[in-house]
């Protein structure tokens, strides 16, 4: 029986923030259902069995990621949400947190950072997201997050 892929909200006013994301995303067996303003994330949530957004704090002309992300949350929608941030913006990473966000992507996204951080908040493990992906586990090594820190060597431990 084939697993139905998990469905991730991609809400961003950028173009090339909504390509390069559901690229990367979709090529790891993600469903992107993505939304340009807040009326469209809204929409989407309502009518999509949405697994995890990710939504930028520019939205179109209309409210703001960070009203979105309020909404979603008095809509009691319990998926997590990462907030989509411009470098150098530390003032919107907190207020994100303190929102409710599950965490924070800058932009420009990289890819490997951008899978690490979602097949984590869709609880998959390092091993799951290798096989995912194609990637032999005896290839890429150990995961050092799954030691404790005193089997760590010195190199891995800073």
């Amino acid at each position: 029986m084939s697993k139905e892929p998990r469905v991730i909200l991609l809400a961003d006013k950028d173009i090339a923030v909504r390509r390069s994301a559901t690229s990367v995303l979709k090529a790891t067996g993600y469903d992107v259902v993505t939304a340009t303003d807040f009326d469209q994330a809204c929409d989407a949530a309502e009518k999509k069995n949405i697994d995890l957004a990710m939504v930028g704090l520019k939205l179109g002309d209309g409210p703001t990621g960070f009203v979105l992300l309020r909404e979603l949350k008095a809509r009691g929608k319990a998926f997590p949400v990462i907030i989509l941030v411009g470098t150098g913006e530390s003032e919107d990473i907190l207020a994100a947190f303190r929102l409710g966000a599950a965490d924070v992507l800058l932009k420009p996204l990289r890819p490997s950072e951008l899978l690490c951080i979602v097949d984590r908040e869709m609880g998959l493990t390092a091993l799951e997201a290798a096989s995912r992906s194609g990637l032999n586990p005896s290839v890429t090594g150990e995961n050092p997050l799954s030691k404790s820190r005193s089997e760590l060597s010195p190199v891995e431990a800073d």
